[in-house]
């Protein structure tokens, strides 16, 4: 039986935290909670809990064989799922447009990535240090789709009964195109579980919704401190697989992908800040392949930009020339005669000119 439990944080929340406990998290959730807004640096979230009564019944997704002691798995995990589905019926009446999300530790990490198989309720799921060594679990994951954006996993560097299943649970996931990551930490099974929660739980928190700026003029910031600004393009985590082998979302700009995991901030621009910026800089830097590259972007102003940064670099009275400039002579010719803008025209001539 599902019952609630306790609620902290923001009544006006759009992202809501969902934990599922057996009741031995009692102790520790206000410290969990705490954790989470000091690693997401954020308070506006709220975390609600619900707690089973049968640990071993209400989370196991199928009948099984005790793993420790002589308890044996349920099955019940089933009915469980239906009773929450009620309680989120009404977290959506309360919490509006809200973003749910689902945690749980242990076996309640596995019932969590069971219960995205059974339903669309939830944008990610947490699942922390979770049973996935539960039998025949990872074989039931491969055949049926986790309909999920996110999933955090994490698990213990000295849980080794679990550290083959928690790979194959991820590699999966990535199949299915699930936005994921993989943490390890220190210790066994029982070290630092609300730590281990607040750390799931922030990585949800702070994903960042790329999508929003597809075809915007944009601003980002690397975590090495770079800043590119350009028109973004949004790759989806399934495009991203297929072309890179990364399953996770990323903003192209000019000739740069820049993965979400490598994104401190990203705004909005009215306008460019500068007449070129770190991407043509950067793109100068890696060679003429890549400069080729930019001169043949769709998006004009990129070319305009890659084209001022080039005529910056080879103007004796501010730059230093550049290596191996002769390859620039065919692109920046094709570019006078293919090209429909008479500003890159004129900048395609200008650098033109100081090649000499």
């Amino acid at each position: 039986m599902l019952t609630q439990g306790k609620r902290f944080g923001d009544p006006g929340a759009k992202d809501i935290l969902i934990q599922v406990t057996g009741g031995q998290e009692e102790s520790f959730l206000q410290r969990e909670y705490e954790q989470i807004c000091a690693l997401s640096g954020r308070n506006d979230f709220c975390l609600l809990t619900f707690a089973v009564t049968d640990w071993n019944n209400d989370l196991s997704p199928w009948e099984a064989p005790p793993a420790f002691g002589d308890e044996a798995f349920g099955g019940g995990a089933d009915k469980t799922r239906e009773e929450l589905a009620e309680q989120v019926k009404q977290i959506r009446e309360e919490y509006q447009d809200a973003k749910l999300y689902l945690g749980g530790y242990s076996l309640a990490g596995l019932f969590a990535l069971w219960a995205a198989t059974k339903s669309d309720d939830f944008d990610g799921v947490a699942a922390v240090s979770p049973s996935v060594w539960f039998p025949g679990f990872t074989d039931y994951l491969k055949e049926h789709y986790a309909d999920l954006y996110f999933a955090y996993l994490s698990l213990g560097e000295k849980e080794g009964k679990t550290r083959e299943a928690i790979v194959k649970t991820q590699e999966i996931l990535e199949e299915q195109f699930v936005e994921n990551t993989l943490e390890w930490n220190p210790g066994n099974h029982f070290k630092e579980p609300d730590l281990r929660m607040a750390k799931g739980f922030a990585w949800l928190l702070n994903l960042k919704d790329l999508c929003v700026y597809d075809q915007k003029l944009v601003q980002v910031t690397d975590n090495d401190g770079n800043v590119f600004e350009g028109i973004a393009e949004y790759c989806s985590p399934d495009y991203c697989y297929t072309e890179y082998g990364e399953c996770e979302g990323a903003l192209k700009i000019g000739t740069f992908l820049l993965y979400r995991s490598t994104i401190v901030n990203a705004a909005e621009l009215e306008e460019f800040s500068t007449p070129f910026g770190t991407l043509e800089e950067m793109t100068v830097e890696s060679g003429m392949d890549l400069v080729d590259e930019a001169l043949d972007d769709e998006e004009d102003v990129h070319v305009v930009r890659m084209l001022r940064c080039l005529a910056h670099h080879l103007d004796p009275k501010t730059g230093n020339g550049l290596p191996d400039h002769e390859e620039l002579r065919e692109p920046l010719k094709s570019l006078l005669k293919w090209s429909k803008s008479d500003e890159i025209k004129g900048l395609a001539q200008q650098v033109l000119d100081l090649l000499g």
